[in-house]
């Protein structure tokens, strides 16, 4: 057993206590310090807690919407795929030959003595005489038969007119890369004199038919 005697003077025996309680207040800031860390962690691990589950949730959100995504991809595909066959299909609607349009352009450019028998449409062989390149081609053709009466005598000159008047119209005439009169034939029905005639007007290439 170990005895401590002490002989240190009283008053320096009080500067000691109050030494050692002077170590109390350290003590307690090392404990509230302690604690603001730990507060500081626990408001930390809520922030990064609180973003994953707000990552969660988008990334669920983004899920969900990919099916949509897909229908939205698939229906622009589809837009790029009618654009495309239009596009194609384009040239032929508006190069298309309308025979009911036509028959009422030569029915409103027919002028007076002047009758149309028969419309046909064929393929002649084209004139190599004027265009070497072409021989061996046949060369679509709308055939317009008439016939001409005139007390005048003017068949050719009523002919002439009617040919003119379709070349001027230029929406007949854009389908025709020329029209050229064939034949004339005179004959006579009964007492009356009348001249036959044969128009070839040649399609352009570019027609569809």
């Amino acid at each position: 057993m170990i005895i401590e005697i002490n002989l240190l003077p009283q008053e320096f025996r009080v500067i000691k206590k109050k030494q050692q309680t002077e170590k109390l207040p350290v003590n307690l800031i090392l404990l509230g310090v302690n604690a603001l860390f730990l507060v500081i962690f626990l408001v930390v691990s809520a922030i990064n807690i609180a973003r994953v589950i707000t990552l969660n949730a988008l990334d669920t959100q983004l899920k969900g919407l990919a099916p949509e995504q897909h229908k939205i991809i698939n229906l622009q595909q589809d837009m790029e795929r009618l654009k495309i066959t239009n596009a194609m299909f384009t040239p032929y609607v508006s190069s298309k030959f309308l025979w009911s349009r036509t028959l009422n352009i030569l029915s409103n450019e027919i002028n007076r003595g002047v009758w149309l028998r028969e419309l046909s449409y064929k393929k002649i062989p084209a004139d190599s005489l004027q265009n070497p390149q072409m021989a061996g081609i046949m060369v679509r053709t709308l055939v317009i038969d008439g016939t001409v009466i005139s007390t005048e005598h003017d068949e050719m000159s009523l002919i002439n007119d009617f040919v003119s008047n379709l070349k001027k119209n230029a929406e007949f005439f854009g389908y025709f890369d020329k029209i050229e009169l064939e034949s004339v034939l005179r004959r006579r029905i009964a007492d009356v004199e009348v001249m036959d005639f044969t128009l070839n007007c040649s399609f352009r290439l570019d027609i569809n038919i």
